[in-house]
Order: C-alpha cells, then sequence, then structure tokens
C-alpha cells in the first residue's frame, strides 16, 4: 500500500487515522483540506484545487485525507486503498465540538491544519455538517 485516500465527514477521524496510517506506513501525509483553503478558509479557485489534487496523484507515495469527493477524481483512481469513515451526524458533531473545545483550552492544537486555518465553528459549518450526509455524501 503506497497510496491511501480517507473519505469522510468533518469529524469523522480522517486527519487523526491519515496521521497514524502515514506513521505506520511510512508515508507522506496531505490534509486536502490545506491544498483547498488559504488563510481564513477561502476556498482556492476549483482549477487549482484540481491542480493540485492530481499533482498529489502523481506522486508515488502519500495518504490523503479530505471530503473533497468531486474533485479528487484523480486520487481516487491512483489509491491502493480508499477508506470511507461513514459515521452517523450526532457522533461527528460531538467529534467536532469536543475537538474545538480542547482547541480552545490549549489542551490540544491541531496539526492537521497549514497556517491561517484556524479550527473555527460556524452555525454555516455546522449546518453543512448536519446536511452533509444528505447532500455531500457519495452515492
Amino acid at each position: 500500500m503506497q497510496r491511501v485516500l480517507i473519505l469522510g465527514m468533518s469529524g469523522a477521524g480522517k486527519s487523526t487515522l491519515a496521521a497514524q496510517l502515514g506513521q505506520k506506513l511510512s508515508l507522506p501525509v496531505t490534509h486536502l483540506d490545506n491544498l483547498y483553503h488559504t488563510a481564513g478558509w477561502v476556498p482556492r479557485p476549483e482549477a487549482l484545487v484540481t491542480a493540485a489534487f492530481n499533482a498529489l496523484a502523481a506522486t508515488p507515495q502519500w495518504v490523503a485525507d479530505g471530503n473533497f469527493y468531486a474533485l479528487s477524481h484523480a486520487l481516487r483512481a491512483r489509491a491502493d486503498l480508499i477508506i470511507f469513515l461513514d459515521f452517523p451526524t450526532l457522533y461527528c458533531l460531538g467529534q467536532i465540538l469536543r475537538r474545538h473545545l480542547r482547541h480552545k483550552l490549549g489542551l490540544q492544537r491541531r496539526t492537521d491544519l497549514s497556517a491561517g486555518l484556524d479550527d473555527e465553528i460556524s452555525w454555516a459549518f455546522l449546518t453543512w455538517v448536519w446536511r452533509w450526509r444528505r447532500d455531500n455524501r457519495p452515492k
């Protein structure tokens, strides 16, 4: 296994699993949020994101995690293993809230995010998570 893609809802544990697999398999880990967003969670243009995802897919070894199913065709095509974390919405919302609280209290830092991508919770984000299974879950 040289190329692993982990997909799923926010709060499902994708980044944690990616870090663990990367360490166990001695593979570089890429968190797709860092390729998709600029500082302040501003999305990059879709063409740039697709090019970045395609460039990553072309490399010989990686573990990548994210929920960018529509833009990750090249990654899915090249992956030796695809893991889809499909947990209930309430579980994922609970994980998001626990993660955010640990971050805000200084008990744990999110090492999976690039500079400028702080752990933030907004009503828009929570609504997106609540609707993810209906609107975004890969069919």
